[in-house]
């Protein structure tokens, strides 16, 4: 928690960026590479997800936003790609509130969320409340998710509507 805010921690791959959609492409494009996603440039060229750029500046101001995302250790490269994303799509500020750790549950307390569509890596140890990302979870977009996290802040169901119309 940051200056009493609850901090929402957001995973990348397939939560705030489009890894499926890119490792598609690049086994197509890259179809004798066992490992497409360690090519120069895999990470850093994701497409963001939809609504969630819309939803971060929403709910940033109510929140301390940061990402928790699982780095490769098999690829060390992730590591800068991730960070160059982040600092292209999100902002360089953001770059302060890049979370990379291979284990989700030694991060953050209780009060704050984790938004991730895996529960593997230690998400469901989170010490906050663990929110399942996607299509196997209760949070399948981003409206849905900022929709929720709006309401536990205390807006009303107007300033929700008003506030996730764009997302």
């Amino acid at each position: 928690m940051i200056d009493g805010k609850p901090t929402v921690y957001i995973d990348m791959d397939d939560t705030a960026v489009m890894f499926s959609k890119q490792l598609s492409k690049y086994n197509q494009m890259y179809p004798d590479y066992q490992y497409p996603q360690s090519i120069i440039g895999f990470f850093s060229s994701m497409e963001p997800m939809p609504g969630f750029l819309e939803a971060w500046k929403v709910l940033g101001e109510y929140y301390d936003m940061a990402f928790c995302t699982r780095p490769s250790v098999y690829n060390l490269g992730s590591y800068t790609e991730k960070a160059v994303w982040v600092r292209d799509n999100v902002g360089f500020e953001a770059l302060e509130n890049l979370n990379l750790v291979p284990k989700k549950e030694r991060i953050g307390e209780e009060g704050d969320y984790l938004i991730d569509d895996w529960d593997i890596h230690g998400q469901t140890e989170f010490r906050g409340e663990f929110m399942r990302f996607g299509s196997q979870g209760k949070f399948k977009s981003w409206r849905a998710v900022a929709m929720y996290l709006l309401e536990k802040a205390g807006l009303t169901e107007k300033e929700i509507g008003e506030k996730t119309m764009m997302i």
